[in-house]
């Protein structure tokens, strides 16, 4: 689930089809891609909140894992 705001860099990057237009202007796209694939994540993760991964779980998962990681750096 692809915010508005991200369209250009989500069509140029993510190479996926718009399935679901919505009236605020964010879509869903459906990628295809090895899962694990480190630059796929990698873009994933440089979106931040404008995109919302909402299958397969996997790969949510993955991106969980990652941001608590992250987070764990950060801590007081």
């Amino acid at each position: 689930l692809c915010k508005a705001k991200a369209r250009g860099p989500v069509m140029e990057y993510m190479k996926g089809e718009i399935i679901e237009e919505r009236k605020n202007g964010d879509f869903v796209m459906e990628t295809y891609g090895v899962e694990n694939d480190r630059m796929r994540f990698s873009l994933l993760m440089g979106f931040g909140d404008a995109v919302e991964v909402l299958e397969p779980q996997e790969v949510i998962d993955m991106l969980k894992e990652k941001t608590l990681q992250i987070q764990n750096l950060y801590k007081d």
